[in-house]
């Protein structure tokens, strides 16, 4: 539910000089000046937990003598409710150095756990910020004598308190920091008293800049308390001689893992009763460890009181703390004041690559997390603290070991909703139950090293900040903090069910709703960024009230409201409005804790105020003065609360009750109010309520309808979220007595959406069925329906009607009915019921190398769930249920691509099923059957044959009528292009003779109806199937026979001598496509003056026709404007034109096409993919069918890859009409052609683009190869890379198999991801026949006729590796490719291959020694660089590796 925004801020402290005194030299308790020889330390100031007495040896340095504990205060106290005062002490700032240290690195990061400062060290110095605003507020410099003392810096603690700061040295010394502030001391703050235009802070305002006061001009989110005065003091230094491995600061003690002996230990902050500091336990005597381990890693999570430990032999503990009571082993046993700890092994490796590394826990999902040597996260599930700790699910990376590298930092985000790992070479986020986010793991490094941006390329430390708002990382060698923006999903602050069915999401300072519900269905399913309302939360309250914690949606979408430290702020999506309070104190006086939701115009909040809790409502209407329409007290805190079905509330609180409320309107004159009508106890079941994620309840119909609300709480069943775990309670009496059934009903949840919770403001939903014949209830509408998401998949039980009867015992089997799967590649936000899709988000890291930095985005994804739902019913053959949901969803635009979606899936799992379902047991069959129900039936069924393999078409038409009925439906329906798609199939299955009647019949149809794009589809289709043009000739003359006898019509042709007319240049391409037939005239005359309409008649009537049709239907222009070049046929003139007039079933064309190609007109024509073929420089390029631009199916995923891409859509389709300026004009047309090169790749990997293509590649029409000896073989195009912007176009040769570059800088400019990697691989695999045989034939080196002797050395070198492997590819009966040039080269006795063979390695081995150091560094210097790509040679022979060349001589295969 997580997602970068933007390019993160970056922060640093030692990238420039600054002048003065702005740090200060600790010399750590050294004296700062050199000690004298008769000085001794006092022993006494020296603390080392490991031994009562002095350490012996070495001069030990002096600690000098403050107070163990000097009254230090914490730092958080401003963000507590507590008013205690500061000592208000500070330490002078020592002599400072000119200089910080420039270009450290930092080595650790840490956050307080208010999140409100947060420290760096890098080798030498310690730096204090503040995270709002992000300054630097102490910086402390270690002296070379400390540094020289006690090492350098190697790692951070920080309480979480941040009161005290701990050094770990590379010696093995802890340095101690003391860090305190006094709470009205400000070092800054910005004030303007001179500045007259500002408004003060105002009630309501649209958000805009200048409406804060004077002084809070320049602040941001958070930074209203502005920067604090802090205090950093030296306090001690702990040695520790056993060797510090891993060390972890708590709120009361500090705990140490020594390395020899292997122990931990325990330093209190401050004495205990007995006046001890210091507590050890040997690892050797903690039995529930393995022996000779050290501790390398603790973590410890407060709100579980939890701890993990990390051993040297990659095994992971759970470990707690014993009191002096619990230090006992068992019940009997006498209690051990020795023993510290207890804990269980939960992690235990199989292999290296299991060996654990990093540890984290995750309190809100009693989760833990096991960071493995291999990169991977393995999860485990706290259900107790008795050891019962099984593994609950795995975080898997995208990409191997080798990309990722080591593990380098593991955090949960403080809600539990979202992981961040950071590993060497990049980092990775998941969602709670191990659905991918985001990475940076396919970012181009290259440019992120060019820009600086070491935070793509790998992690050192990150931490969360402002209540998951924010993302600190560190690089893993670099001086700076990056501070990454995250967007998160409302859900994660307010689990509510408009808060789910309305997508909402919140970053730092933003609020961006979906505004797709509402819209059609087309535009509501794309990825345009108009889809979002983003609204910028007033700056007025967020600059003191800064995190915003919760957010809140209305039902129906038209109000916002989000609540931050103190108080709360709504908004109004349609006037653009927001409502604050005019009071700080006001706003100040109370704090949302339970969540807020919506009744209609009504905002519900649960808030704190004066230690005391209320359910308050605000009026949309009403100003936020103070006002109140309505406060209802609570006993305890609340936990959630959630409006249900029409006038219902329900609040749960700590104390484990769940209350019932109804809104009822007040006294006259008065608001509205709350009345309670019942609440029920979980005491026994529920036993955290503070684990309760969510809550919600299903109400019978009866009581739903006609029940008295009073009774709710007896008849309904509760759903509540624990933990992960889905749990249902169904009601039940007993003796009289009300009693709760208790299931656990789904794992791994992170959230669910009960479909009776579905606010009735949306547009109208699918309506309950009555029960069908198949028994199946009223599942078929959905509106009884609960989905859930559990990390992998959407799942969804259509019907909860089932799963309570399973619970209740009802039914036989109390078994859980099946969940239906809806597999999804992205991260699921919302269900859209009345459009039958899943809404989601998904990210994207964009790198440019026109800008110089990176930045995220996410786009809109969805995914039709209708098609997974009617299979589900198909599937327990309950058809009636299908057919009656297929029904509700049949207004849908998209409705038929859904049953497309259904059939395609269901044909390729048949078809590839081994062994086949028998036909009872088939699904395809009822899929048929479910189709035939709806009139799209033929076409969904066409559609599927474009896009399937030819050999599914058998299994396919198997359970069909044979494809000649269903053409001949088509044409009585009068679907004439369903029925030419059934043409391609018939002449598939070997039915369609040529000039078949079908094909006639069709053609004439069309005709008449004026459909000439299709006329112009089959006259491709007819000439592709005779190159000679005589079936396109024989359909032609019955076409024209048809038309000429229902419209009487005669065609007539001019011709006459002029200047060459500027001809279209698509009118030359399909001419030659189709092999247009011209035929020379039997009369002609001259100087006829274009535009004459004066005829000539041929006396051919039948070619007459055959070229006014088949020219006017190719070339789209009017009768009235065509002009035929004559040079498509050598018989007539250069400068003759023909002109074609003629009334035969053409009378009338669009107006908008009479000034076609002419020079001025706009580049934004009708005609878009003509003009585009038609430029120079895109030769390359075929012609993309409009039926497959127009089919969104073959557009997946290009919504993200094109900006403006639907305009961009349009325009390639010829739908766009926007009227803009020319810049968005020429923007929108650089994304057009982009978009069109897209699809492009992959149109010419169909059979179609295929055909089009292998036209183009005949024609040579790429180019012929530049290497002599493949004497002019075409070439095709291709691309080094399907990601674009990176290669350009290449030009590739199967007869030499190497790839060269355009000639045209045109050509060359073209990107090489519009052609893609496998294109020409396809082309010939699916046509065999073109591959042509391998080129044998070298350039031989000569010196005035004799063979240069290095270059003949590796030649024969390589001749006898070519002959070796022919050889064994013979042997094997295997065709080798090569041309034989010499009737004696196959002639090798298969007897004496080896011999021969290791003769020959030994014959041009001597040759090669021979040539001596002259000639070996001519070999090393020949031809330029680049290795000789050998193979086969076998026996064990092997080239030198000195020899380097070009690729071109002849590299063996």
């Amino acid at each position: 539910m997580y997602w970068p925004l933007g390019t993160p801020r970056i922060y640093a402290t030692s990238s420039s000089r600054q002048p003065g005194p702005v740090h200060t030299v600790s010399h750590d308790g050294l004296p700062s000046r050199p000690q004298q020889p008769e000085q001794k330390p006092d022993d006494a100031l020296l603390l080392s937990p490991n031994g009562p007495g002095p350490s012996s040896g070495p001069l030990t340095p002096v600690t000098p003598i403050t107070p163990l504990t000097p009254g230090i205060k914490p730092v958080e106290h401003d963000y507590t409710d507590d008013e205690d005062e500061d000592d208000g002490f500070g330490v002078p700032p020592g002599p400072a150095p000119a200089d910080l240290p420039l270009n450290e690195p930092i080595l650790a990061l840490r956050v307080a756990r208010a999140g409100h400062i947060f420290a760096v060290i890098t080798a030498t110095t310690l730096t204090i910020w503040q995270t709002k605003p992000t300054v630097v507020l102490a910086v402390v410099v270690r002296s070379k004598a400390s540094l020289d003392a006690y090492g350098t810096n190697t790692n951070l603690l920080l309480r979480p308190d941040s009161a005290i700061l701990v050094i770990h040295t590379s010696l093995g010394f802890l340095i101690t920091y003391s860090l305190a502030t006094d709470p009205d001391a400000r070092i800054y703050r910005p004030h303007f008293p001179n500045h007259t235009n500002v408004q003060r802070r105002r009630q309501s305002h649209a958000g805009e800049p200048g409406h804060t006061a004077p002084d809070q001009i320049l602040w941001g989110p958070g930074e209203g308390p502005g920067v604090r005065d802090v205090s950093v003091r030296f306090r001690m230094v702990i040695k520790v001689d056993a060797g510090i491995e891993s060390a972890l600061a708590l709120d009361d003690e500090l705990v140490v893992a020594t390395r020899k002996p292997a122990a931990v230990q325990c330093i209190r902050w401050t004495p205990d009763s007995s006046g001890s500091q210091t507590s050890t336990e040997l690892l050797s005597r903690m039995s529930w460890l393995e022996k000779r381990v050290t501790v390398k890693e603790i973590t410890h999570d407060r709100p579980m009181n939890l701890s993990t430990w990390v051993t040297s032999d990659g095994r992971a503990y759970a470990v707690q703390r014993l009191c002096k009571a619990q230090s006992g082993g068992g019940s009997n046993e006498p209690a051990d004041t020795k023993k510290l700890f207890k804990g269980y092994c939960f992690h235990t490796p199989q292999s290296e690559r299991d060996h654990a590394v990093r540890c984290v826990v995750n309190a809100r999902f009693s989760l833990i997390a096991v960071g493995c040597a291999d990169g991977s996260v393995r999860v485990y599930s706290a259900k107790d603290y008795s050891g019962n700790i099984p593994p609950s699910h795995v975080h898997s990376v995208p990409v191997s070991l080798s990309t990722t590298g080591q593990l380098t930092t593991l955090i949960y985000s403080p809600d539990g909703y979202c992981l961040f790992a950071g590993f060497e070479k990049g980092w990775v986020t998941w969602s709670v139950y191990g659905k991918l986010l985001s990475n940076t793991f396919h970012a181009d490094h290259a440019i992120a090293a060019s820009n600086g941006e070491e935070w793509i390329s790998g992690v050192r430390d990150a931490a969360w900040v402002g209540g998951s708002c924010d993302l600190l990382l560190t690089g893993k060698s670099h001086e700076a903090v990056w501070l990454l923006e995250m967007a998160r999903s409302a859900v994660t602050g307010c689990y509510s069910p408009a808060n789910l069915f309305r997508t909402v999401l919140q970053s730092t300072s933003n609020i961006m709703v979906y505004r797709g519900y509402d819209l059609p269905d087309l535009t509501s399913i794309s990825a345009e960024p108009a889809l979002w309302h983003t609204a910028r939360i007033p700056p007025g309250y967020l600059w003191n009230q800064w995190p915003v914690r919760c957010t809140a949606i209305s039902a129906d979408g038209r109000y916002v409201a989000v609540a931050g430290r103190r108080g709360l702020a709504h908004y109004s999506v349609n006037s653009g409005r927001w409502k604050t309070f005019t009071n700080e104190v006001l706003e100040n006086e109370f704090q949302v804790r339970g969540g807020m939701c919506w009744y209609q115009n009504i905002l519900v909040a649960a808030v704190e105020a004066n230690r005391s809790f209320e359910l308050r409502l605000y009026s949309r209407e009403s100003a936020l003065d103070g006002t109140v329409a309505y406060t209802q007290p609570m006993s305890a805190p609340v936990v959630l609360i959630t409006v249900t079905g029409e006038d219902s509330l329900l609040a749960y609180t700590y104390d484990n009750l769940l209350y019932h409320y109804i809104f009822t309107p007040g006294p006259p004159g008065g608001s509205i109010r709350l009345i309670e009508v019942g609440h029920i106890a979980f005491h026994g079941i529920v036993r955290s309520p503070a684990r309760v994620r969510g809550l919600s309840w299903i109400l019978p119909d009866h009581q739903l309808l006609e029940g008295d609300p009073t009774q709710d709480v007896a008849h309904a069943s509760v759903l509540f979220l624990v933990d992960g775990k889905l749990v249902l309670l169904r009601p039940s009496f007993a003796e009289g007595n009300l009693k709760y059934d208790m299931r656990v009903i789904a794992h791994n949840v992170e959230y669910y959406l009960n479909m009776r919770d579905r606010p009735y403001t949306h547009e109208a939903a699918p309506q309950r069925l009555i029960p069908g014949p198949d028994g199946s209830g009223g599942s078929g509408a959905l509106e009884d329906s609960l989905w859930l998401f559990d990390g992998a998949e959407l799942k969804a039980w259509p019907d909860m009607d089932p799963v309570m009867k399973a619970i209740s015992g009802e039914e036989a089997s109390r078994e859980l009915p099946a969940l239906v799967p809806v597999p999804i590649d992205f991260y699921p936000l919302s269900v859209v019921l009345p459009k039958a899709i899943v809404l989601g988000v998904e990210p994207d890291l964009i790198q440019r190398r026109d800008i110089n930095f990176s930045f995220f985005r996410f786009a809109i994804r969805t995914h039709l769930f209708l098609p997974d739902i009617l299979r589900f019913h198909l599937t327990a053959n309950r058809s009636a249920s299908a057919l009656q949901l297929a029904q509700q969803y049949e207004q849908l635009e998209y409705f038929p691509h859904g049953l497309e979606i259904l059939l395609h899936h269901v044909l390729d799992e048949e078809v590839d099923a081994n062994p086949p379902p028998t036909p009872e047991h088939a699904i395809l069959p009822r899929v048929l059957s479910l189709l035939s129900s709806f009139k799209q039936y033929l076409d969904i069924v066409v559609q599927c044959t474009r896009k399937t393999e030819v050999r599914s078409w058998r299994t396919l038409f198997a359970y069909l009528p044979p494809p000649q009925e269903l053409f001949e439906e088509s044409l009585q329906r009068g679907n004439l292009k369903t029925a030419g798609g059934y043409l391609l199939v018939l002449h598939t299955f070997d039915e369609l003779a040529t000039a078949s009647e079908q094909s006639v019949r069709l053609l004439s149809r069309a005709m008449q109806e004026e459909d000439w794009d299709l006329c112009k589809e089959l006259a491709r289709f007819l000439a592709a199937l005779d190159e000679t043009g005589e079936t396109l000739r024989e359909a032609m003359e019955l076409a024209k026979a048809r038309c000429c006898a229902k419209c009487g019509g005669s065609a007539q042709i001019s011709i006459g001598c002029t200047e060459p007319p500027i001809i279209h240049q698509r009118l030359w391409a399909t001419a030659r496509t189709v092999h247009l037939p011209f035929c020379q005239p039997r009369h002609s005359t001259t100087d006829i003056d274009p535009p004459t309409k004066e005829p000539l008649i041929f006396n051919n009537s039948a070619t007459t026709t055959l070229i006014f049709f088949v020219i006017d239907l190719l070339s789209e222009v009017p009768f009235a404007s065509l002009i035929v070049p004559s040079t498509c046929h050598p018989s007539l003139n250069p400068t003759t034109y023909l002109q074609i007039d003629t009334d035969l079933c053409v009378a009338s064309r669009s107006p908008k096409m009479d000034d076609y190609g002419t020079e001025s007109e706009s580049d934004y024509t009708s005609y878009w993919r003509d003009w585009f073929i038609s430029l120079r420089g895109n030769e390359y390029f075929c012609e993309i069918d409009e039926e497959y631009l127009t089919d969104r199916f073959n557009l997946t995923g290009l919504n993200t890859e094109v900006q403006y891409y639907q305009y961009a859509l349009d325009l390639v389709t010829d739908m766009f009409d926007l009227d803009c300026d020319d810049e968005m004009r020429e923007t929108i047309e650089k994304s057009a052609r982009h978009l069109y090169g897209l699809v492009h790749a992959r149109y010419i990997v169909t059979t179609r683009g295929l055909a089009k293509m292998l036209e183009k590649y005949k024609k040579g029409d790429f180019g012929k190869c530049p290497r002599v000896m493949c004497n002019s073989h075409p070439l095709l195009p291709m691309g080094l890379s399907d990601v674009p912007n990176l290669k350009p176009v290449k030009l590739y040769c199967a007869r030499c198999e190497d790839t060269y570059n355009p000639k045209s800088s045109r050509h060359a400019s073209i990107d090489g991801a519009y052609f893609g990697t496998s294109f020409h691989n396809i082309l010939f695999q699916v046509y065999p026949t073109l591959v042509p045989a391998k080129s044998v034939e070298r350039y031989v080196p000569r010196v005035y006729g004799f063979k240069v002797h290095a270059a003949a050395a590796l030649m024969r070198w390589q001749d006898a590796q070519r002959a070796s492997m022919r050889r064994r590819l013979r042997k094997m009966e295997v065709e080798s490719g090569f041309k034989d040039n010499e009737a004696e080269e196959l002639e090798d006795d298969d007897g004496e291959e080896d011999e021969e063979d290791e003769d020959n390695d030994v014959e041009i081995d001597d040759d090669i020694d021979e040539a001596g150091g002259e000639n070996q560094g001519q070999l090393m210097r020949y031809r330029g660089a680049g290795p000789v790509a050998i193979a086969g040679g076998g026996g064990g022979s092997s080239v030198p590796s000195a020899f380097s060349g070009d690729a071109h001589m002849g590299s063996v295969a």
